[in-house]
């Protein structure tokens, strides 16, 4: 699983799977910083030159926000509307009925959801 903050807020860019952008769009930072560190710690991973991760989700990969809307150009402006306590709910059901998850926190926000993680089950 792989957990972020909120939907990209950029026009064309959020399509519910978080970090991902359709064919097209251009490749958002967060992004390409994600697949700068692939590139240095996965020997022969090629950066692509897409940031749509449909493949990613179809091998497994959940790809989720914190947050699962946002006001278009304004980031997190949907934080206060409850997404955390879904997303918290979403969080503890793969905590007690799967094992051996590796969750990837990325940012704040994120990072904040380990202290709901069984860390003697999972990996983060």
């Amino acid at each position: 699983m792989i957990l972020g903050q909120d939907p990209y807020h950029g026009p064309g860019q959020a399509h519910g799977l978080a970090f991902s952008v359709r064919p097209g769009i251009a490749t958002p930072p967060s992004l390409l910083n994600m697949y700068k560190e692939l590139e240095n710690t996965i020997p022969g991973f090629t950066r692509p030159n897409h940031g749509y991760l449909e493949s990613w989700a179809r091998q497994g990969v959940l790809l989720l926000n914190t947050v699962l809307t946002v006001r278009a150009g304004q980031a997190h402006s949907h934080a206060s509307l409850g997404w955390e306590t879904f997303t918290d709910k979403v969080i503890s059901l793969i905590n007690q009925h799967r094992e051996g998850v590796v969750f990837l926190l990325w940012g704040s926000h994120a990072q904040k959801k380990g202290a709901i993680i069984d860390k003697q089950r999972h990996h983060y």
